[in-house]
């Protein structure tokens, strides 16, 4: 049996390590595709600026929680005049650009209320919550004042 049959990987990826816990299974793979263009520019890019982790949720193995950690590269824009000097390479076939969740799980959940353009959650909406979206009569002058929102509330009669 082939491993491309027991692990759904995309070839882009390079598998390090498999990691089980109690939490579940982490992948920890390396991007290694070839071929990076600037999303802006288009530009080829080969100077590599630095690395990070990006954490994706993907979809659960025989009821088991699956996360692939990716390390994933920066690179510098060759293009002088291109608005963006730095960029992170995408990982076509495995999630968007700052998706949290793989094109499988998103695929399989279906459609979100954000993708209608519809926040997240009710409670986005509560004035109460931090951040929420409701007018506050008073938040420009607490803003002008210097006093954050939670202080101004726990203050309140």
């Amino acid at each position: 049996m082939s491993s491309a049959a027991v692990l759904p990987i995309p070839r882009s990826l390079h598998v390090e390590t498999l990691l089980l816990d109690e939490a579940g299974v982490t992948i920890l793979a390396a991007s290694d595709a070839t071929g990076v263009h600037c999303p802006v520019c288009g530009e080829p890019a080969d100077r590599v600026h630095s690395r990070y982790t990006r954490t994706l949720a993907d979809l659960p193995w025989a009821g088991v929680a699956v996360r692939v950690r990716v390390r994933t590269r920066r690179f510098f824009c060759a293009n002088p005049s291109c608005p963006r000097s730095i960029f992170a390479e995408r990982l076509a076939g495995i999630a968007p650009a700052f998706a949290h969740r793989t094109d499988r799980e998103r695929d399989a959940a279906g459609a979100r209320p954000r993708d209608a353009g519809q926040p997240r959650h009710p409670a986005a909406l509560d004035p109460r919550r931090p951040g929420g979206r409701a007018a506050d009569p008073d938040r420009a002058r607490r803003r002008r004042l210097g006093i954050p929102q939670g202080a101004a509330r726990r203050h309140d009669p």
